[in-house]
This record gives structure tokens, sequence and C-alpha cells, in this order.
């Protein structure tokens, strides 16, 4: 009997040597937290990939925890465990059949990064198939786009009808784009204004915009500014501010309508100080002393500019400018180019948010 010990002994240290641990204690099993204690206090590269085996052997048993700290641990390289999202993807893939978001997403953007390691089209195909057989519509209109990516457009066109066959009107506005795509074997641009035209039945305010830049543009259809004009005014109606803005161009210059600079203007203000970014960047483009003044009554509420409203880029104006545009993302020195987009940008943002 003690012969039998001392070579059952001698097997599990030749086990372990040929492991290269010789610290680790002598378990066949670890237990999560100990596993995870392993990982996070050992700085011995082989005891931590004792840990590791461990965690898999774990996840294999079904046990979540487990899987999740290998997925974000080969993901982005946490206790210990190296970066590799190859390795990460199958237990993201667990995490993904048992329900978890977070996992969904992450797999989505690895197999769709198209410089990664991990670019696999198909694989996101199955992905968001297996979604939308589970009713994520959401899933089956990003599943449509990618087969189009793909060159699978009769694929992507049957997507989109399902989608619509169960209340998408998301997907029909893609069907209804992808018919106004001249490079798409779907192009039809009388079938997408029928596409369109069905949604503002139901005051689509994204259908009402589509159909005014068709008329305004003139590409696949005769050119109709008074048409377009009408369009945009029942999308802005309906809740679209881009509508809005072209009907504040419209006005500005008597396109599709009578002009009324005064009442373009104003709307292009009102829609600046709703957060409009391209209001601002036409305010910018068209009325410098209007965007002045919307520009020092932002300034002013983010509490960087004491002055009077001018309507004038002024000393005070560049030196609030100054002060703002560092903590708010806007590139370079923004009182060169007090008029830019990327200040638009900013400056809609914080009104937004005001």
């Amino acid at each position: 009997m003690k012969i039998l010990n001392i070579a059952k002994t001698f097997l599990v240290l030749a086990a372990l040597s040929a492991c290269a641990t010789p610290d680790i204690t002598l378990e066949s099993s670890l237990t999560f937290p100990k596993a995870r204690k392993i990982l996070i206090d050992s700085a011995n590269p082989a005891r931590r990939a004792y840990a590791v085996r461990q965690l898999e052997r774990l996840s294999l048993t079904g046990d979540d925890r487990a899987t999740s700290n290998l997925a974000f641990g080969y993901l982005n390289g946490l206790n210990g465990i190296e970066v590799d999202p190859q390795q990460a993807i199958p237990y993201l893939d667990i995490l993904r059949v048992n329900g978890n978001e977070q996992a969904q997403r992450i797999l989505l953007r690895l197999y769709t990064t198209e410089e990664s390691a991990t670019y696999s089209p198909d694989a996101a195909i199955a992905v968001l198939t297996e979604a939308l057989e589970a009713g994520d519509l959401a899933a089956g209109r990003r599943l449509a786009n990618i087969l189009d990516s793909q060159d699978r457009p009769d694929e992507a066109a049957q997507t989109r009808s399902r989608l619509i066959a169960q209340g998408s009107t998301a997907a029909q506005l893609d069907l209804a784009a992808a018919a106004l795509t001249p490079t798409n074997p779907s192009y039809d641009p009388q079938r997408a204004i029928s596409l369109y035209e069905e949604l503002a039945v139901g005051n689509d305010p994204l259908a009402y915009r589509a159909l005014g830049l068709v008329y305004l543009r003139g590409t696949d259809v005769e050119r109709d500014v008074e048409r377009a004009y009408t369009y945009f005014t029942q999308g802005y109606s309906a809740g679209d501010d881009f509508s809005g803005m072209q009907v504040g161009l419209s006005l500005l210059v008597g396109r599709g309508v009578d002009a009324d600079p005064d009442q373009g203007l104003a709307l292009l203000n009102e829609l600046a100080l709703n957060g409009v970014t391209g209001a601002w960047f036409q305010l910018a483009q068209r009325n410098p002393e209007q965007y002045a003044l919307a520009l020092q009554h932002v300034l002013r509420d983010e509490g960087v500019y004491q002055g009077p409203p001018t309507g004038e880029i002024d000393n005070l104006t560049l030196q609030a400018l100054a002060q703002w545009c560092p903590d708010n993302n806007v590139p370079g020195d923004c009182t060169l180019e007090p008029l830019g987009r990327d200040l638009s940008i900013a400056l809609a943002r914080a009104a937004r948010q005001t």
C-alpha cells in the first residue's frame, strides 16, 4: 500500500512538473474563486496558465462566471490573461447563446471589423440570422445591410421583405433606399417612391424627408421643388429636424415657395438652438450675424461668455471660444475658424444639453 501511494504521488508530481507548475497546490480541480484569485495574485506564468485551464474546465460545466472571465480576459487582457480575441470568440458565443446581449454586440464588432484577424462576415450573418429567428427585428435589419455589403442583394431584399411583413418601417425605408441606389440590382426608383409614399400615409417623418430629397435632387424623377417643399414641410411637422432645415433654406432663397428670408433665418436659428448641427453650419455660411448671436447665447449658457449679444465675433467671443473649445473636443484653434464645421458640431451638442 505504501509503495502504491508513493507511486501515485510520483505520478502527480511528474504531471505537475511537465506543466512547469512547481508552486501549484496539488488540487485536481479549483473552484472559480480560487482560480480567479490565482490569476489576480500570482506572478508565476505557469501558475496562471493552470488557473486558465481550470476556468476552461469550469466553463465546460456551465459556469457563466468562468466563461465571462475567459471571454473578457482574452478580449481585454484582464487578470493575467494575454489578449487574444480569437480565443475570446468561443466564450463570447457561449454567453451570447445564454442571452448576453453585450457578448453578441462584441462578437458582431469582431466579425465585422475588416482590419481585424477576427473578421468574418459569414459568422456575423449566422449570428444575426439566429437573432432574427428569435424575433429580433433590429438584428434582421443589420443582417440585410451586411448581405448587401457582401454582394448578396437578393437575400438582403428577401430579409427586408420579411421584416416589412412583420411591421418594420425601418426595413421598408432601407428597401426603398436600396431601390434608389443605381449600383444595387434592385434599383427601381418608382418602386422606391411607392414604398416611401406608403410610409408617408402613416405620417413617417423619414419617408417625408426621403421624398423631399428625391424631388429636390431630380436624379431619379423630374425635379419638382414645390413638391419637395411640401414634403419637407410635412416631414418637419412630423418631427424631422432635417426636413425643418430644408424648409428654412427654401424660405431663405425662395425654393419651391415665396422667399421669406426673415422666417427662414428664424427657423434655422430655432433649429440651431435646439441642437441641429446642420442648422449651425447653414447659419454660419448664410448669416454670420445670426450665427454669432446664437453662438454667444450658447457660450453664455455654458458660463464662458459674459458680454452682451452683439451679433459679432468680437474679442470677448473669441476669448470665450478659446476657453470653451479645448474642453469640448474641437480640434485645432477654433478661434481661427469660428464658422467651421467642427465648431458647429460641438455647438449643436452643447445646445442639445442645455
